[in-house]
């Protein structure tokens, strides 16, 4: 990172690029995770229904039900954490972007 007034705002820009960026990435992510855990739902119920047709013990239904929709559960599962991990580098370049902006006023003493 180059230390010149010029520099420190180009770095701040392209962070708070990366920022936009990053965001784009969350809202699909979030997307895509809505998706995933409505299927999940939808084939777990869809099962809850057969077991319960079938007079299967109430008790079990559940993680029977559950069992049998598992790659929807672990696209659900896994849908989820790019969300999390989308969220988590949101938070990280908010923290870049203040550190940059502090940096700046610092050693420039203007508002950015």
């Amino acid at each position: 990172m180059e230390n010149s007034g010029l520099g420190l705002y180009q770095s701040l820009n392209a962070l708070l690029e990366q920022n936009r960026t990053d965001i784009d990435a969350y809202e699909q992510a979030g997307e895509k995770y809505a998706q995933a855990e409505r299927d999940y739902r939808k084939a777990r119920e869809i099962e809850t229904l057969k077991l319960k047709a079938d007079k299967l013990p109430a008790t079990l239904i559940p993680d029977i039900a559950k069992g049998k929709v598992s790659d929807e559960y672990y696209h659900s599962l896994s849908a989820e954490s790019l969300v999390r991990a989308s969220l988590e580098r949101i938070n990280l370049d908010k923290r870049q972007i203040d550190i940059m902006r502090e940096t700046i006023r610092r050693e420039y003493g203007g508002s950015v």
